[in-house]
Order: structure tokens, then sequence, then C-alpha cells
């Protein structure tokens, strides 16, 4: 079982948890609108970045929830958290 130092809800204490487990709860795939700073290099005495605008770029992510349960290692205290995790596909 893998250990995190955290704090728990009902004794309050920062101690070490236990991950008690870990289901994926759900996945779906989209695409999500990032956008970029295009910047123009300045050459004078002394060199900066001049903002020119932004783009933006339709990019492809896998969206994962998972439902996390752990224990308190000093209360013995089980609680769940919801966990996103999202990644950029290609």
């Amino acid at each position: 079982m893998r250990e995190f130092l955290r704090r728990c809800p009902a004794c309050g204490r920062r101690l070490v948890v236990r991950l008690q487990s870990k289901r994926l709860a759900d996945r779906e795939t989209g695409k999500e609108l990032m956008a970029h700073d295009v910047v123009v290099m300045h050459y004078a005495k002394e060199s900066h970045f001049i903002p020119a605008g932004v783009t933006y770029e339709e990019v492809p992510i896998e969206k994962e929830k998972f439902d996390v349960t752990f224990e308190c290692h000093h209360c013995h205290h089980r609680w769940m958290e919801t966990v996103f995790k999202v990644e950029k596909t290609k």
C-alpha cells in the first residue's frame, strides 16, 4: 500500500495516510482549446519580448476520474476523494 503525507479530515493530524483503493470512475475523450502566446523579440541595448497576440489550437485530450480511498494512520478514519487526471493524446 502506498502512503502519503496528508491531513486527516477527522482528527486533523498531519500524519501518514494509507491509500486503500483507487478505482477508475469515468473516462472521456474530447478536445480542449489551448492558448499560445505569440511574442516578438526586440533587439536593442536591452533585449526583451514584445507581446504580439495569442493563437489557439485544439488539442485532443483524455480525462480520467478516479475515486480514491484513504485511511488515517492515527485514528483509522477512512474517506474518499475524487481525483481528475487530464492527459494530452496524439
